[in-house]
């Protein structure tokens, strides 16, 4: 179970340009679990009521992820990200894409033309198959602007499950044991 919020950045020499990254967290370590820029032709849709499927780049590879959670969750999830790929997709149009800046070195860019988002190969750079953590506090992570979307969603990559909150109904299975923090 963890936090799950949109990270909203303006590029320094153009303000009206956004970036935008999907991040989540563990809940209790805080540790990043899923950090993806917002791209042009990111495919987000509904799989279920409770559930939500989108394409994310991971590592310079593209994956496919379900965020389970309630539905009034999902509903503002997919709001919102199909919000922020409108914008981008406005901005990709209105600006030449043959002008890279410094600013824009630090966001890993994906093509448009990428039609299949169905890779589930393990990853390059990890031998064995474990995320990069971060452990720095930048700015990005904890500014004003970024949008707390869900504290109760669970990401399914594959045939992998990171839980992120045990207030849902859960079955046998699916069941966490919750410690008090002190």
């Amino acid at each position: 179970y963890g936090i799950l919020k949109i990270n909203e950045s303006h590029d320094p020499s153009d303000w009206d340009r956004l970036q935008a990254r999907l991040i989540m967290r563990l809940d209790k370590s805080f540790r990043v679990i899923l950090n993806t820029p917002i791209f042009p032709k990111m495919t987000v849709e509904r799989v279920t009521d409770r559930s939500v499927r989108f394409g994310a780049q991971d590592e310079s590879q593209l994956r496919i992820f379900i965020i389970k959670s309630s539905s009034s969750d999902c509903n503002n999830l997919c709001k919102e990200l199909q919000s922020r790929i409108q914008i981008i997709e406005r901005q990709q149009v209105s600006t030449p894409s043959n002008i890279n800046t410094s600013t824009n070195s630090s966001n890993t860019s994906v093509s448009s033309d990428v039609g299949a988002l169905d890779d589930s190969s393990p990853k390059r750079n990890s031998p064995n198959g474990q995320r990069k953590r971060s452990h720095s506090k930048s700015d990005s992570d904890t500014s004003e602007k970024t949008n707390d979307l869900s504290k109760k969603s669970k990401l399914v990559e594959g045939n992998e499950e990171i839980k992120k909150d045990a207030n849902q109904s859960t079955s046998e299975d699916d069941s966490v044991q919750e410690t008090a923090n002190s």
